[in-house]
């Protein structure tokens, strides 16, 4: 071998090693940028299953800033409501299992529709829990000349009219729908289920239909506001916004029906992600300046952790099934 192809394989050695050098000099450089990039950067996105204005938009927009201070990025509400949540939760399903697509979650999701039977789009091991945040009660409404000004009275009313009253709901298989199927069966009376699209509680206060089971939290200005008329309240105790309201179960024994608001990701969204996103929101609700929000709608701060929450919805999917067989409630 000659001097010159000597000269040529040390060239192409040195280049080599140096290559080797920059390779490695950039990935120590790059890690801070890499650390920089740990999730989240960029804002995200909290899908909200049903039309603003209701309990759970109401929530969801109250810990969205909340939350933002915690994760440090922004988050953003979209609403997405139809067939009583279903078609919100099925959009984070097909998002990427990246946590910058979460769900507000509401329990009829994933345990009063899934009671019916109704066939859903998604299967429920696809949606994985993150947390619980606030458990709360709901109010009967009714338009604001309504006959009945109470329970008692509406019960009175609709055993001497069986059918001639009507309630709203989300659809069919929602909290709403299922609480006026409970109210039937344990009042002994019969209504007219009307479901919408929306919240409905648009159509009460127009007077196309007499009453709605909704969450408090969104009844409570309008109550106040002389546009809807209370009648009784779903908890076992008298609520503070709404002192002169009395629980239905005084009327009609054991019933209670309670809603409970939670965050949800796509099955398979890394451990990691999930965590940061459990820290991030049960931080943000139990400052006290979250705390006192929701306690003045008249709801409970309610933490669970992912396995808890799993453990409620479980049970909670045996009491309404039992119910959808007594009354013999079918999917549409």
């Amino acid at each position: 071998m000659n001097r010159r192809q000597d000269m040529n394989i040390d060239n192409r050695m040195t280049r080599r090693a140096s290559l080797k050098l920059m390779g490695a000099g950039a990935a120590v450089m790059g890690a801070p940028a890499l650390h920089a990039q740990a999730f989240p950067n960029r804002p995200i996105r909290i899908i909200v299953p049903s039309g603003p204005g209701g309990g759970a938009d109401t929530f969801a927009r109250l810990m969205s800033i909340a939350a933002a201070r915690e994760l440090g990025q922004s988050l953003v509400i979209e609403n997405v409501p139809g067939a009583g949540g279903i078609v919100g939760a099925d959009r984070v399903v097909r998002a990427p299992k990246d946590g910058y697509t979460v769900l507000w979650g509401l329990n009829p999701i994933f345990t009063m529709i899934p009671a019916l039977g109704t066939s859903m789009p998604f299967a429920p091991a696809d949606l994985q829990p993150v947390c619980t945040l606030i458990s709360n009660a709901y109010v009967w409404v009714a338009r604001a000349d309504f006959p009945a000004n109470n329970a008692k009275e509406l019960i009175a009313l609709a055993k001497a009219s069986p059918g001639k009253f009507s309630y709203a709901s989300t659809g069919n298989g929602s909290a709403a729908h299922l609480g006026g199927a409970l109210l039937e069966q344990e009042a002994g009376i019969s209504m007219l289920h009307v479901p919408f699209k929306g919240t409905g509680i648009a159509e009460v206060m127009g007077g196309q239909v007499d009453l709605k089971m909704e969450p408090l939290g969104s009844a409570v200005s309008l109550i106040q506001g002389g546009k809807l008329k209370a009648l009784a309240v779903t908890s076992r105790q008298v609520l503070a916004p709404l002192p002169n309201v009395r629980p239905l179960l005084e009327v009609v024994p054991g019933y209670e029906v309670e809603g409970w608001h939670s965050v949800w990701v796509a099955a398979g969204t890394p451990p990691a992600i999930v965590e940061t996103l459990r820290k991030g929101f049960t931080a943000a609700i139990a400052t006290p300046d979250m705390r006192g929000r929701v306690e003045q709608t008249g709801s409970n701060v309610y933490l669970l952790g992912a396995a808890e929450t799993t453990a409620l919805a479980a049970k909670e999917l045996d009491v309404w099934k039992k119910l959808i067989v007594a009354k013999k409630i079918v999917a549409e």
